[in-house]
């Protein structure tokens, strides 16, 4: 009723509204709108708007900072002096806009508006406060003004009427301003009203006289800023086009397009592609870790050092989101912690496994970006871009590549909680597991996801790489067992390393090297391989991770008697007398010196014969019919062996039994070339086989021949203590890897000096993408090795007893027996 009756008073003397100025305007709408005007009070708020108006010159057109302006506002007021501005210059421009009626009936119900909700930032009328979303006003716009083509916008983007979705604006509102000044529907509406005019060129508004237009002493200009470009970036009918000013448009802008686009995109499709760049992040071929994508349980994770890298696993986003309240481990992700395999035993390494999962409240923008993402590969096909402007495919184009760094971060910024092994259990559970958040450092240059999860546990102190200081010998031993154990192979100290939660996680071996090195000159530890053994004051070893290789705590190898280090092993064996004649007794005796007791005495004479004795001297009555040569071969603990010969000499009628002690073989012939291949012990079964049947003495120069570097380094190991000839080593290695085009190397000489060249090419050839590798060892045994007993056999088990591989094995024989 009393709209109706301000618009019956307002239309009553409609006729004799024609003023003959723009100045009178203002003075007819006021006798028509309003009985009656505080001039005094007007005063005041003009004065409020003026100081706002300067404090805020440098945001705000020239125009807010002239007096003109200020004198302005005093004829127009209570009506902005942009609100009158408007409604003369720009709607009065449109052939369906009845100047007078028209102006009378928008202002009646826009101050019939007001009256009713009172709000309190309405010091004067401004545009802003005609709003669509009031039914009358939007019906002048629809009805009489005829602008039906910008319902859509209106609904959208501006406001929506009582009982329907609210608008873009309104709901910015909501989100961002809650109780506040409802910034963001002001300036839509006021873009809106600008959106009405004749010609192009009047059509929108600039972001100053926005400003100006909207700005009162309720709302600062950086407010409504703030406010335009929230709304901007999320219209739908906005004109996007380069140079536009902000106006709507009748049709949907690109916005809505890809809207419609992204709606289309199926929800696989972005699981699919959202998986691809996930794992493009994390998993890399040759980072720092071996990273599992979205394991589905235990069975996926391995609990093994097959990849010598320590295992991230990175749980699926749609199973395991964490909460912003995390109060404990999520339940499966404890559960592969705990268990491996599908027959879930309990896990082992649990120092080699970090998990990176999703935080719950960052999945909706990363598949939403994922999702444009999309839209945008199929709207940039030809035959969907027929209904886009040149402007908007660029644009297109543009978003399409700039959107790759934008889910790059929102996939990094999602997985951003980090659970590792720790002593120091996070709350809500009983196992080892910690937990931190990943922060992006540089947003603008994202990386990948491994260098994040490595600075993290890095600045967390639990990750070593090769750059490290080692952790303290002694923390290690204790935590690795060693301390308790004092006996360890390095293999299996590696692997307790990655069993230890209260140890840093290894990146690389260097640091557990460089730990055994320091323990070894702190006197802590004592490295052994094969026979020998490095200890505090040697040179520092070049040290091999094998089951071949060992490291004893000091006090282990004091109790084995490996420490202090052992003279050599020296035996003396003596006749006493060393003539006798035919029938007399004489006594032999073999003196033990140096060594590691107990000793293993083999002789001719069964009567030396002794295993595991700790005594250093035997002897035995002998009484030889003719002249006798006794051999003795003593072994110590360590495997270190001497032999030796003793001669009885018989007298028969006075004279000695002529006996040649220098060994007089038959007349030389060619040695004969024997060959087998296959795994090394059988290959030499074969060729002993092969010697013995052409009924061959002796075997005088043997060359092994292997591919595999794994393999050779085995026996290598022992080729290095073999007794009873010279060893030549001979490697050669062509190999590629990244950065690296090529790199040969060769070695040729004795087999213990080529640890330096091993230990190099370990590292090379793990990491090189291809590679061509050979290793030959030639022994010339030194006397010849003889096929009449077991030797052979002796030889083959020392030289395997690391271990062997395939092998081509050619021996040159001795003269035939």
């Amino acid at each position: 009723a009393a709209l109706a009756e301000a618009e019956s008073v307002a239309v009553r003397s409609s006729t004799a509204l024609n003023p003959t100025a723009e100045d009178e305007t203002a003075d007819v709408l006021r006798v028509r709108l309003f009985e009656t005007v505080d001039r005094a009070a007007a005063a005041g708020v003009i004065e409020t708007y003026a100081h706002l108006w300067a404090s805020n010159k440098d945001a705000l057109p020239a125009e807010a900072a002239s007096p003109e302006l200020k004198e302005q506002f005093a004829r127009t007021y209570p009506l902005h002096p942009k609100l009158l501005e408007l409604l003369t210059e720009k709607t009065a421009s449109l052939s369906t806009f009845q100047r007078t009626r028209g102006m009378l009936r928008l202002l009646a119900r826009t101050v019939h508006l007001l009256w009713r909700n009172q709000p309190p930032d309405a010091y004067s009328i401004h545009v802003h406060h005609m709003d669509p979303g009031f039914e009358p006003i939007r019906t002048e716009i629809q009805e009489k003004i005829g602008m039906r083509q910008y319902a859509a916008a209106i609904k959208a983007d501006v406001a929506a009427v009582p009982g329907d979705e609210p608008a873009l604006a309104q709901r910015l509102d909501a989100q961002k301003f809650p109780g506040l000044t409802p910034a963001t529907s002001y300036v839509a509406r006021t873009i809106f009203w600008h959106t009405l005019a004749y010609g192009d060129t009047a059509r929108g508004v600039s972001p100053e006289q926005l400003r100006l237009a909207v700005c009162s002493p309720a709302l600062e200009p950086a407010f409504i800023d703030q406010a335009r470009t929230a709304f901007q970036s999320e219209a739908l009918y906005l004109d996007d086009r380069p140079g536009a000013p902000l106006r709507f448009m009748a049709e949907a802008n690109l916005n809505q397009v890809i809207g419609r686009y992204m709606r289309d995109v199926d929800a696989g499709e972005v699981r699919a592609y959202l998986r691809d760049r996930i794992d493009k992040l994390f998993n890399l071929p040759r980072g720092e870790f071996n990273a599992i994508l979205f394991p589905a349980g235990p069975w996926e994770v391995p609990d093994d050092l097959a990849d010598p890298r320590p295992l991230l696993a990175i749980l699926n986003y749609e199973s395991t989101a964490i909460p912003a309240d995390l109060r404990q481990p999520p339940a499966e992700l404890e559960d592969i912690f705990r268990f491996k395999g599908a027959e879930r035993n309990h896990r082992e390494l649990k120092n080699n496994l970090v998990f990176v999962a999703a935080a719950e409240n960052g999945i909706a923008n990363m598949q939403t970006l994922a999702r444009r993402k999309l839209a945008l590969g199929e709207l940039r096909k030809p035959s969907n871009q027929q209904e886009l402007a040149d402007y908007q495919i660029q644009k297109v184009n543009a978003e399409y590549h700039e959107l790759d760094l934008k889910i790059a971060q929102a996939i990094l910024q999602c997985y951003r909680h980090i659970f590792y092994p720790s002593a120091s259990p996070m709350a809500g559970t009983t196992l080892p597991l910690g937990h931190t958040i990943l922060e992006l450092t540089n947003p603008d240059n994202p990386g990948n996801g491994q260098m994040h999860v490595e600075r993290v546990l890095y600045e967390q102190k639990k990750l070593l790489t090769a750059r490290d200081a080692p952790d303290s010998p002694a923390f290690v031993a204790k935590e690795t067992g060693l301390a308790g154990r004092g006996e360890m192979t390095l293999q299996q100290l590696r692997l307790e390393y990655r069993k230890a939660p209260k140890l840093s996680i290894l990146l690389h071996d260097t640091p557990l090297l460089e730990c055994v090195r320091t323990g070894i000159q702190q006197g802590r530890f004592l490295y052994r391989e094969g026979n020998q053994v490095w200890g505090p004051g040697d040179p520092s070893p070049v040290i091999q991770i094998s089951d071949n290789t060992f490291l004893h705590t000091m006090e282990d190898a004091k109790a084995k008697k490996l420490w202090p280090r052992a003279e050599p092993l020296r035996l003396s064996f003596l006749a006493n007398p060393t003539t006798i004649g035919k029938g007399q007794p004489a006594e032999i005796t073999v003196t033990v010196s140096g060594g590691v007791p107990p000793y293993t005495y083999t002789s001719s004479d069964p009567r030396l014969n002794a295993t595991a004795t700790n005594e250093t001297q035997r002897s035995a009555k002998v009484s030889p019919e003719a002249t006798t040569t006794y051999q003795i071969e003593v072994t110590d603990s360590r495997g270190a062996r001497q032999q030796a010969t003793a001669m009885v000499a018989v007298r028969e009628g006075g004279a000695i039994t002529p006996v040649d002690l220098t060994p007089k073989p038959p007349t030389p012939q060619p040695p004969t070339g024997y060959t087998a291949e296959g795994p090394l012990a059988a290959a030499l079964s074969d060729l002993w086989e092969k010697a013995r049947k052409a009924k061959c003495a002796t075997i005088q120069r043997l060359t092994i021949r292997m591919f595999d570097y794994g393999a050779v380094w085995k026996v290598h190991q022992a080729m290095a203590t073999v007794a009873g000839g010279k060893v030549t080593a001979e490697i050669t290695a062509t190999l590629a890897a990244d950065g690296v085009e090529e790199l040969q190397v060769s070695y040729r000489g004795a087999v213990d000096k080529a640890n330096a060249t091993k230990g190099f090419l370990d590292t090379q050839l793990r990491a090189a993408k291809e590679s061509d590798f050979t290793a030959s060892y030639t022994v010339a045994f030194e006397p010849a090795l003889r096929l009449d007993g077991d030797a052979p056999e002796r030889f083959a088990k020392e030289i395997t007893r690391y271990g062997g591989g395939e092998a081509f094995v050619e021996a040159q024989a001795g003269p035939a027996a």
